[in-house]
C-alpha cells in the first residue's frame, strides 16, 4: 500500500524518524489478533486493519506481545503507543484515548446441546480476564438476575478467550461470555460441538485501538488513515476476509463509547 504524503505530514516527527508505530497486544484473540501457525506473525482483521493504518502514515506496526491486561498501564508508562482490540468505554477513556473502528455486541457461546433462558442466571460463565464482558457479566447478574429473584451468574475467569471456550467443550463452565466477532469465529472453528446462544447483546458500542493521551498527533494521523481505508474500500474488504463485516462502521471516531 502506498503512503499518502499528507497523512504522514500528520505524524509526530519523533515517530515519523522511529518509522514505526509500538502497538502492544494478546495476540491470542481470533480473528482480531492472534498467532499465525508459524507461531510468530500476528495475524487477524484487526492486526491487518492497524498494518494498513500505518501503510497510510508511512510506518509500520512493531508489534509487542502481551498480557492484555497489562497494555493499558503499558500505554501510560510509555513502553508503547497504542493496544489493539479495546471497548470504548469511560472508565477506558481516563486513561487512553480510543480510535473507534469497529461496531461491538457480545454474544454467548453455548454447547450445542445446551437450553435455557437468553440470559444464563445460575449459570457458570466463562469471560477473558481484563475484558470488559468480564465486567458487563456482574451487571447482567446483578440486574437481570439478582433483581429478578433469580441466582447469581457465575463468572469464570480465563487468561484468554480461547482458553475460556476451551473450558467450555471440556464442561467447566456452562457458557461463555465473549464479543460476537471472536465467538462467531470461536464457533465456526468448532463445527457442530458449539453455538451461539439468544441475541447480541449492547449493539451499538464501539471498540478499536488505545492510543496514548500523550500523543494527540498520532491518533490524530490514525484516524484520518484509517477513515480513508473506509473511504476508499479498503476498510471493508479487510473485514469480508475475515467475514466479521457486520461489525463495519462507516466513520471512525475517538472516544465514542458511553458506557
Amino acid at each position: 500500500m502506498t503512503a499518502d504524503d499528507s497523512l504522514h505530514a500528520l505524524v509526530p516527527a519523533e515517530i515519523a524518524a522511529r518509522g514505526t508505530i509500538e502497538v502492544a497486544g494478546s495476540a491470542d484473540f481470533p480473528p482480531d489478533n492472534f498467532l499465525d501457525t508459524n507461531e510468530k506473525d500476528v495475524i487477524g482483521y484487526n492486526a491487518e486493519m492497524l498494518d494498513a493504518v500505518a501503510a497510510k502514515l508511512g510506518l509500520k506496526i512493531n508489534f509487542t506481545r502481551t498480557k492484555f491486561t497489562g497494555v493499558i498501564t503499558g500505554i501510560e508508562a510509555g513502553r508503547f503507543d497504542a493496544g489493539i482490540s479495546f471497548l470504548d468505554t469511560k472508565e477506558r477513556q481516563k486513561a487512553v484515548d480510543i480510535l473507534d473502528a469497529y461496531r461491538v455486541s457480545q454474544s454467548f457461546i453455548t454447547r450445542s446441546d445446551y437450553q435455557g433462558d437468553p440470559i444464563p442466571c445460575g449459570k457458570r460463565v466463562g469471560v477473558g480476564a481484563g475484558s470488559a464482558e468480564a465486567l458487563i457479566i456482574d451487571d447482567l447478574s446483578e440486574k437481570k438476575c439478582v433483581a429478578a429473584g433469580k441466582p447469581a451468574i457465575e463468572s469464570a475467569t480465563y487468561p484468554s478467550n480461547p482458553q475460556a471456550v476451551v473450558a467450555l467443550t471440556s464442561q467447566r463452565v456452562d457458557v461463555v461470555f465473549a464479543s460476537t466477532a471472536p465467538a462467531a469465529y470461536a464457533v465456526k472453528q468448532a463445527g457442530s460441538a458449539l453455538k451461539l446462544f439468544g441475541d447480541p447483546l449492547m449493539a451499538g458500542g464501539y471498540t478499536g485501538i488505545a492510543i496514548s493521551k500523550a500523543e494527540p498527533k498520532l491518533r490524530d494521523a490514525m484516524k484520518a488513515a484509517l477513515q480513508q481505508l473506509m473511504d476508499d474500500g479498503t476498510y471493508l474488504k479487510i473485514l469480508e476476509k475475515w467475514n466479521v463485516q457486520g461489525i463495519a462502521s462507516d466513520k471512525a471516531l475517538i472516544n465514542a463509547g458511553t458506557d
